[in-house]
């Protein structure tokens, strides 16, 4: 499960996507929707693994692995700090995702193999609608699932 967050530069809004694929690099499903205005890069990008988490709970998916471009996030999800704040509530509701979903690891995906989750983050951003597409990936993204596949 790829996720990326995405930050408009002239306002408030924000994108989320990703995309499960197997591991041969084959598209699952994916999901492309507005995030939580106003929140800065590092709660966007948490957002964007929620989302994704919440979606694979949903169609019952368990045991895959989660990327994300960001290592900041990967260290901030990996650690056991407790973080009081707003951005605390989220991160606490990924970690227990991650355990209930029996996710093996998340780890830093450089954005040259995490094109298709940025590019479903930055389609958020601009559609600012839920999207969803299971089985079939849009037709804008195909090339860049190969192109992932290249690059990570």
């Amino acid at each position: 499960l790829n996720c990326d967050g995405a930050v408009g530069q002239a306002d408030c809004n924000r994108g989320v996507g990703g995309a499960l694929r197997d591991s041969a690099g084959n598209f699952i499903w994916g999901f492309a929707d507005q995030g939580p205005a106003g929140l800065d890069v590092l709660a966007t990008e948490c957002a964007a693994i929620h989302m994704g988490l919440l979606k694979a709970a949903e169609l019952g998916v368990s045991d895959f692995l989660v990327a994300s471009d960001s290592q900041e996030v990967v260290d901030l999800l990996k650690g056991d700090e407790e973080l009081w704040s707003n951005l605390g509530n989220i991160v606490d509701d990924i970690r227990r995702l991650l355990a209930e979903l029996c996710v093996r690891d998340i780890f830093f995906q450089p954005r040259s193999g995490n094109r298709v989750a940025h590019s479903l983050a930055q389609f958020g951003l601009r559609e600012q609608v839920h999207s969803f597409w299971d089985g079939f990936a849009p037709p804008w993204l195909v090339s860049l699932l190969v192109t992932d596949m290249e690059g990570g």
